[in-house]
């Protein structure tokens, strides 16, 4: 899953790939940003609750019964 997280003290937002079963982030410095770099702001952090990015494939021809829809 990719997470959202933004950070209370400085208000950066980044996003994280993990499993569900993850411990969430806490602090600020749990994170490594994309140049390697460790954040030292310290601050808390939360996840961010989004709408999700989820989408479903309804109607004929999305499933591999039978001959493909014309």
């Amino acid at each position: 899953m990719t997470y959202i997280y933004e950070c209370e003290k400085c208000k950066e937002r980044f996003e994280v790939v993990q499993r569900v079963t993850s411990e969430p982030f806490k602090e600020h410095w749990d994170y490594i940003n994309e140049e390697g770099n460790t954040r030292k702001c310290n601050g808390k952090v939360k996840r961010v609750i989004t709408g999700g990015n989820g989408f479903i494939l309804r109607g004929d021809g999305w499933t591999k019964k039978g001959k493909p829809s014309e």
